[in-house]
């Protein structure tokens, strides 16, 4: 799991982007809502800038948004596919 957010930032990249900042997706601070973008309609992880176990909470249902999930609930076990819940790559261009 640790390199899934390596992986959406070569991503990213390749699009002419990046990752995302926890400020570029969360404008209004960790733990507030919305997202920037609005919420997404899954049950939504998306890997952020910080490091490589970074993951933000955009879904619109069962979890704060906004909320980084190493620091409000554990590092995700996701045995190296990423978030196995949404569908949801935000970049940066």
């Amino acid at each position: 799991m640790k390199h899934m957010p390596r992986r959406k930032h070569e991503f990213c990249k390749s699009k002419g982007g990046h990752l995302p900042t926890l400020n570029e997706i969360c404008p209004k601070g960790e733990g507030k809502s919305p997202p920037a973008l609005g919420c997404a309609p899954t049950h939504s992880w998306v890997p952020y800038s910080k490091n490589s176990d970074s993951w933000v909470y955009i879904g619109c249902s069962d979890h704060a948004l906004c909320r980084d999930h190493v620091k409000y609930y554990v590092s995700p076990k996701w045995d190296g596919v990423g978030d196995i819940y949404g569908d949801e790559i935000e970049c940066i261009a």
